[in-house]
């Protein structure tokens, strides 16, 4: 059964959803971390200006969720894509002789972080804050990572898909 909405992850656990999105000349990416009760307690988002393909815009995702699930001081991550070639990536990473599998594989060997987390794909459903997120940014051309105090649009935005 494919899951429809976000769902808390377990006891003592942190999920770390991210994703990324191009529009014309800029990518934006959205990473929220939420502990096991749904109560947010990481997240960042950001644009650049570039042009380049998605799963390189998903990898730089990837690397700000390590960044934000750093700070946690927590081994008890999952970490949830909505992108299915990614997921891929990261699945197949011991055997993908690409650039991009190879910089998969650094980030592993390098990060300490990623050694007991978990990588998930999830429904597009499942991730509609980060969606949110990484389109919101584009739109105002921001970078933020933020504490406790966070736009009251993108408070609004994560209340009502935590509810539904």
């Amino acid at each position: 059964m494919v899951q429809k909405k976000w769902e808390k992850p377990p006891i003592v656990k942190v999920k770390v959803n991210f994703d990324a999105a191009i529009s014309k000349d800029k990518i934006g990416f959205g990473v929220l971390a939420r502990d096991d009760e749904g109560f947010v307690v990481g997240r960042s988002y950001g644009f650049r200006v570039e042009k380049t393909q998605v799963e390189w815009v998903e990898l730089q995702a990837f690397e700000e969720s390590i960044k934000v699930a750093s700070f946690m001081h927590t081994t008890n991550i999952i970490f949830e894509t909505d992108c299915t070639s990614f997921a891929n990536r990261i699945r197949n990473r011991g055997v993908d002789i690409t650039i991009i599998g190879q910089r998969i594989n650094e980030l592993y060997k390098s990060k300490n972080i990623l050694k007991k987390a978990e990588f998930m794909w999830v429904n597009r459903n499942c991730n509609k804050a980060m969606n949110f997120l990484s389109k919101f940014d584009i739109t105002n051309n921001c970078n933020l990572n933020f504490g406790m105090d966070y736009p009251l649009t993108v408070h609004d935005f994560v209340i009502v898909v935590a509810i539904n």
